[in-house]
């Protein structure tokens, strides 16, 4: 979603770098065009390299692909898990991470409170 606070925009800068890049504007205006469709972070876990692959949609996955996924960014949209393979959005949170960045001041939507997920409150120095 171009008005989440993280998207395949700036997911590299913060989950490689831990750097938050707010997006400007001109750069939500023109996300559909310039959003990476897969973004790789490599992170050191336990003094060893992993990769990690941020996909911005499952449209084409494969079992592989499912049995590979580790955690779910969500904006709280349920048309985002639209054909996916699981009986209910709550037991996807129950197999998988999920996580829901939720900027100071405003508060994550009634339903997603009652999904498996961690809310993680972005700060404003954070989105500055």
């Amino acid at each position: 979603n171009k008005r989440s606070p993280v998207n395949m925009l700036n997911a590299q800068d913060l989950l490689q770098d831990g750097v938050y890049q707010r997006l400007d504007e001109e750069r939500v205006r023109f996300f559909e065009s310039t959003r990476p469709e897969k973004v790789d972070i490599v992170r050191n876990v336990n003094d060893r390299l992993w990769t990690f692959e941020v996909r911005d949609s499952t449209k084409n996955f494969t079992k592989n692909d499912w049995v590979r996924v580790v955690a779910v960014v969500t904006d709280g949209s349920f048309w985002q898990f639209k054909g996916w393979p699981f009986e209910t959005i709550v037991d996807m949170f129950n197999t998988v991470k999920g996580i829901y960045f939720e900027e100071v001041g405003s508060m994550a939507p009634k339903h997603v409170t009652e999904w498996a997920v961690n809310i993680l409150p972005m700060a404003p120095y954070q989105l500055q």
